[in-house]
C-alpha cells in the first residue's frame, strides 16, 4: 500500500487511484459526496 494517491476531478465523479500500484484498480465518488469522503478518512492527526 502507498500513501500516494492521484485525484482527478471529473464532471460528475472524483476518481481516486494509487500511484504506485495502479493496477489495483481505482475508486471512484460522486462530486457531491467528496467533501465527506475527504472528512471522514482524514487523519485525526494531521494537519491541513
Amino acid at each position: 500500500m502507498s500513501e500516494c494517491v492521484e485525484v482527478a476531478a471529473c464532471a460528475s465523479v472524483t476518481g481516486v487511484r494509487d500511484t504506485k500500484d495502479r493496477g489495483r484498480g481505482n475508486l471512484t465518488v460522486p462530486n457531491r459526496s467528496w467533501p465527506a469522503f475527504l472528512s471522514a478518512i482524514k487523519c485525526p492527526h494531521c494537519t491541513s
